[in-house]
């Protein structure tokens, strides 16, 4: 591990680096548990009504296959933010380009939200645009105050990626700790892949914590420690 500590003081303090998330389309690790949204995203010519809702939890690689998709098609992320917009905004800003909403919660979260995806999904349907939702739940099991806003996100087809399986842990690891530029022995992958919980969050947050502990310890990144953290939690 190349990084240091910025000081050799008794009390090391961890210097909370960034690092570059790989969101290329060779950078997606597929399984049988999102091999069904892969397929949609790869053939997006063929959705029916030019429209898609991908649905997975928080770190399942929504936000991965839409960042592919974007790439492919040059699409329009909308934001929150937007919602004030009118369609004609909507219009100059996509310029002919497919759309994006990720996440279809934020934009519930805000007032008038609801409306507005409504307004943009006829919009898009006028327009003959393709348009990509990201969701944490299909709309069948999510709660939406606007019946006709409903009525059209459930006529809209549904993939959803489901939770990890043991091929997909074990890549997510490798993924996560090569975007950190840490080396971590295959070892080290079998034992959290077999002891930590199996859900994309914590995956997420478990190689973050290492990464502070091999950072502040200026030790490499082992079963020893691997157990110690889990052993913390």
């Amino acid at each position: 591990m190349s990084r240091q500590l910025l000081s050799d003081k008794p009390v090391q303090y961890v210097l909370a680096l960034p690092h570059r998330s790989a969101f290329g389309r060779d950078d997606f690790i597929v399984s049988a548990c999102n091999e069904e949204a892969v397929a949609w995203i790869d053939k997006s010519e063929d959705w029916p009504l030019q429209c898609l809702i991908i649905s997975g939890d928080v770190g399942s690689g929504k936000s991965h296959l839409a960042a592919v998709w974007k790439e492919k098609s040059d699409a329009v992320q909308l934001e929150p933010n937007q919602i004030s917009w009118s369609m004609a905004q909507i219009e100059e800003e996509r310029a002919g380009r497919p759309l994006i909403v990720d996440q279809l919660e934020d934009f519930q979260d805000v007032e008038g939200g609801e409306t507005f995806l409504f307004h943009l999904i006829n919009h898009a349907k006028e327009q003959a645009t393709s348009l990509l939702i990201l969701s944490s739940q299909p709309p069948a099991k999510m709660t939406i105050s606007l019946k006709d806003l409903a009525s059209r996100l459930l006529a809209m087809p549904t993939v959803s990626i489901r939770h990890p399986d043991d091929e997909l842990i074990r890549g997510l690891y490798r993924k996560l700790f090569s975007e950190r530029q840490l080396t971590v022995s295959e070892e080290v992958i079998a034992y959290l892949a077999t002891h930590a919980a199996r859900d994309f969050p914590t995956i997420t947050s478990l190689v973050q914590r290492l990464d502070e502990q091999a950072l502040a310890s200026k030790k490499a990144i082992t079963v020893h420690l691997a157990r110690l953290v889990l052993q913390a939690e």
